[in-house]
């Protein structure tokens, strides 16, 4: 038994054999009905599996059936009839058998049909000689015996023909006749190539002259197959790779390295000695990366210890032994760098003087990295006498308000005089203050003495610094250079805290700090009613110097949520220096 290969497909196939041709069914339609004879093809097979096929069938007409009304009649018979066709065949070629389909078509030819023994009557030869149209459809297998003789044990066709039929009315209508055409022979074979010789079998092992690669070092590595080959002829070799190129025709080749990434490669090799026997076998090789060696790097400063304003160049020097491209990366603790690359600078402007460090890494790419830092001092600059004599005068001051005050239906009420003095002064002095130092920031908190709900307190704390921020927006501070916080009762003054407030109070005799202790509870609800200003850029806190001999102390001092007026009096409350009024609680 031979393998199934291209090779061993004919060119050129020649049949030969027995055909009967019978008529499904036997009807008055069709003049031929049981015919004995011998059929020829040929065949050229343009594939393996796709053929062209020249058909030629001849039989023997020796019974003819007649009808009439008295009944059925048999005589034999002289005739004939052919077949000429021609068309494609499909072939399912196996080891030895081979099945197929064919489509045919052409022609049928019969001759004129004589009675036997019968001669002078017209009646001696009913039919006459007529050509047709034919076709045929079928199946059949052959078995094959050899390289050149095949069997063919069966060949069943559909065979379509359109004769005249002879008991039509006119005598000349066509009409479509139903034979069963069977065939069985054999086949000659030609073309092709005759099977192999036998082989003993053979066997190949695979070896590499290195299990392990790196990946970027464009290596070549050898592949050798040692194949057994008991018969001594010529092996053809066919190598591949799972990855990558592989040079070579014979047992040795070359593997390419270059471009692969890492894994576990696979070269594999065919050897094939011609005649139906062959051996496989293969080789791995690890592609590997290389272990990686860390870069370095060192940073320098172009200077060291600057003025605020001033602007540092860092600069990082950095190599790597693999030559694997560098990232570098900056941090420092102010945010203040621009640039990402080996060189960065380092922005002071509005910084706070102190110490401050820049730290670099650089990145290979590979987990390998290294770092540097570079320490800097960044100093203040010197102030200008005139900046030093603004700083110096600007004193910040609490604001206190009248109880109540602003109110929720006049929340935009004017102030009182002693507020606005404070304020108006605070703003002429922020607004040049803000032309040395723009990021100072004004900061005003609200509070509120301990009467009254938590919301009534949070809600009249807010319109206190808001009142008090509208009123320096009024007058040229930008609304961005001002940050309000409202606590309510929050952080409350107690009154240990305010009696320190009045004897620190510089604007009071000691018989207005006695007249004042007498009324402490009144004094300290008027302390608590208040703003403190905060600036940012110093800390500094404003001054809790409640106005006692201002003309508006008496509506300050007023307990009660009435209008604020300079009559307004405190029951039992008397302003140091003014004489007590008679109002009653």
């Amino acid at each position: 038994m031979y393998a199934d290969t291209e090779k061993e497909t004919p060119k050129v196939e020649w049949a030969l054999g027995y055909s009967f041709w019978r008529a499904m069914p036997t009807s008055t339609s069709n003049r031929m009905g049981y015919l004995h004879g011998g059929s020829t093809s040929v065949a050229y097979n343009f594939t393996r599996n796709i053929g062209l096929v020249a058909d030629f069938g001849g039989y023997a007409n020796t019974r003819l059936t007649l009808i009439n009304p008295a009944g059925d009649q048999t005589f034999h018979s002289d005739g004939s009839a052919y077949t000429y066709l021609f068309g494609p065949r499909f072939s399912h070629r196996g080891d030895r058998f081979t099945p197929f389909a064919q489509v045919l078509f052409g022609l049928a030819h019969a001759r004129q049909v004589t009675i036997s023994g019968c001669s002078g009557l017209a009646s001696c030869t009913p039919l006459g000689s007529e050509n047709a149209l034919a076709t045929s459809a079928g199946a059949g297998f052959d078995i094959q015996l050899s390289h050149r003789l095949t069997l063919r044990p069966l060949a069943a066709d559909f065979l379509f023909t359109r004769f005249e039929d002879p008991f039509s009315s006119s005598g000349t209508e066509h009409a479509w006749q139903t034979n069963v055409r069977l065939s069985a022979g054999i086949l000659l074979r030609f073309g092709g190539t005759p099977p192999p010789l036998p082989s003993a079998a053979i066997a190949a092992v695979c070896s590499a002259d290195r299990e392990m690669v790196y990946s970027d070092s464009g290596d070549l590595v050898g592949v050798r197959a040692q194949a057994s080959n008991p018969d001594n002829i010529s092996l053809n070799y066919d190598w591949s790779a799972s990855e990558g190129s592989v040079d070579g025709k014979g047992p040795d080749a070359r593997w390419n390295s270059s471009g692969r990434r890492p894994g576990t490669y696979t070269i594999r090799v065919h050897v094939d000695n011609g005649r139906r026997s062959t051996a496989d076998c293969s080789a791995s090789v690890r592609v590997e990366q290389r272990p990686d060696r860390p870069p370095t790097i060192s940073c320098s400063a172009d200077r060291r210890d600057v003025t605020v304003g001033d602007q540092i160049e860092i600069t990082a020097t950095a190599s790597d032994p693999d030559n694997d491209p560098l990232s570098f990366s900056w941090n420092a603790n102010s945010r203040r760098l621009e640039g990402s690359r080996s060189s960065v600078t380092f922005q002071t402007a509005d910084l706070t003087p102190g110490s401050y460090t820049v730290n670099g890494r650089v990145d290979d790419g590979r987990s390998g990295t290294a770092d540097c830092s570079v320490a800097l001092n960044v100093r203040a600059p010197e102030p200008s006498p005139e900046f030093v004599e603004l700083e110096n005068r600007l004193a910040l001051h609490s604001i206190y308000f009248p109880t109540g005050r602003p109110t929720a239906t006049n929340p935009t009420a004017e102030f009182v005089q002693s507020q606005q003095g404070i304020l108006l002064s605070l703003a002429s002095d922020f607004n040049r203050y803000l032309a040395t130092k723009p990021q100072s920031h004004l900061i005003l908190e609200g509070h509120a003495d301990r009467r009254g709900s938590d919301e009534y307190n949070n809600q009249l704390t807010e319109r206190r610094v808001e009142r008090t921020r509208r009123f320096l927006i009024e007058h040229g501070v930008p609304s961005a250079n001002i940050e309000t916080r409202s606590l309510g009762k929050q952080e409350n003054l107690d009154l240990e805290q305010v009696r320190q407030l009045i004897d620190q109070n510089p604007d009071l005799s000691n018989a207005d700090r006695r007249e004042l202790e007498s009324n402490l509870q009144t004094i300290v609800w008027a302390n608590n009613r208040r703003v403190d200003i905060s600036l940012n850029t110093t800390g500094q806190q404003s001054t809790r110097l409640y106005p006692f001999n201002a003309k508006d102390s008496m509506t300050l001092l007023s307990a009660k949520g009435t209008e604020a007026k300079a009559r307004t009096t405190t029951p039992g409350v008397k302003r140091p220096g003014i004489k007590k009024t008679s109002a009653k609680p």
